[in-house]
């Protein structure tokens, strides 16, 4: 998920200030314009095709097929524009991104408001699923300061109420970045408590040291 920077950016708004995550950038590579923190790819480039990787591990189909999508860290849309584009997702997707300053660039830069059937939520993911009575049959979970996921995302305050976001049988994809496998204990304790009510699925060291983990809701068994 690191950025790669190019000299080619554009004549406006090539470095941001926010208050949440510092610098921002916008950066140009092979012809495609990037939202880039200090340290990490924000959206568009590597992790958008680390994105694109955990949904193509779910399925075409029913990624296209997602009735009410619930995105947890929106960036600058990318993943909205893969759900849009590559997989022909039509369903409702709900965005929530707790800096103004990068929707003001999702919108600006990256014209994310052309994507129908979309709201854009400006609040804190955590505040946002504690008040939230919707369920989804999607998560995506992409939250990150920098190159590194707030402690409180691998809590079981969060996770509890992500499960309580879930229709059964619905799926969440969590991304984390774990190079050199600095956050596998996090990541471990995080499997250990979706495994009492999903299956789980590790897809390790995508585009180099992002682990993407799939979680999808169970029906509970009968006891006969």
């Amino acid at each position: 998920m690191k950025k790669k920077v190019s000299p080619l950016v554009p004549k406006e708004g090539k470095v941001y200030s926010s208050a949440i995550n510092g610098r921002l950038e916008l950066n140009w590579l092979d012809g495609r314009l990037l939202l880039d923190s200090e340290n990490a790819n924000y959206s568009y480039g590597a992790l958008q095709r680390a994105l694109g990787e955990g949904l193509l591990h779910i399925g075409r189909a029913e990624a296209a097929n997602f009735e009410n999508i619930l995105v947890l860290g929106m960036g600058a849309g990318s993943v909205i524009e893969t759900l849009r584009r590559e997989f022909k997702n039509e369903g409702k997707i709900t965005a929530v991104e707790i800096d103004p300053v990068v929707v003001d660039i999702a919108q600006r830069y990256f014209n994310v408001n052309a994507f129908a059937n979309l709201e854009i939520v400006v609040e804190d993911a955590l505040s946002f699923v504690l008040r939230n009575k919707v369920k989804f049959d999607f998560i995506l979970v992409d939250l990150f300061i920098d190159s590194e996921t707030p402690k409180v995302f691998s809590s079981p305050k969060f996770l509890n109420s992500l499960l309580k976001s879930l229709l059964v049988e619905g799926t969440i994809l969590f991304n984390t970045v774990n190079v050199a496998e600095k956050f596998s204990g996090r990541n471990q304790k995080m499997i250990r408590f979706f495994e009492k009510q999903c299956a789980v699925t590790v897809l390790a060291a995508i585009e180099e040291g992002n682990d993407l983990l799939l979680f999808k809701k169970l029906r509970k068994q009968r006891v006969l």
